[in-house]
């Protein structure tokens, strides 16, 4: 009897872009957002974005393949709420780092103006993690209206 929680061997599928290849094209996006528009907040942006893009991918591919489509609508909306949710906490991290390195950067120069404006780069991740939560928590219940709609009980299936 085999497990159902775990495929086979032959419904297993190797992965058709590498993850590395996506991260090294996310970093040249961010790059060239960063050169093209000479803000490194649109730059910081893009790079939080490729953190929740597998779970982007995760929402299309249910919605597309769910035979009944009611099972896959319903997950869809969950997978778009949780990749929101890992923007969000992509920005946090982003955003700490940046600041510990300003910290760091500005702690050894001498302050003639103790009162400076943030650095530029700060601004990106901050307006993810200012706008992250209200459409993380629209798009999780959006997914437990449809649950409720098409009557999807977990572990069903």
């Amino acid at each position: 009897m085999s497990n159902l929680l775990s495929p086979s061997a032959s419904s297993r599928r190797r992965p058709i872009v590498n993850s590395a290849l996506l991260w090294s094209v996310a970093v040249l996006a961010g790059w060239l957002t960063f050169e093209l528009t000479a803000e490194p907040a649109v730059a910081a942006a893009v790079i939080c974005c490729r953190f929740g893009w597998n779970d982007v991918l995760a929402a299309i591919r249910l919605r597309r393949r769910d035979v009944d489509g009611t099972g896959g609508r319903a997950a869809s909306w969950f997978c778009l709420a949780s990749a929101t949710m890992k923007i969000f906490l992509a920005a946090c991290v982003l955003l700490a780092i940046i600041a510990e390195v300003v910290l760091y950067i500005e702690k050894r120069r001498p302050q003639p103006n103790p009162n400076a404006l943030m650095p530029s780069a700060i601004w990106g991740p901050l307006f993810l993690v200012a706008w992250a939560i209200p459409p993380a928590t629209v798009l999780a219940l959006t997914g437990v209206i449809s649950a409720r709609i098409h009557r999807v009980r977990a572990g069903q299936r």
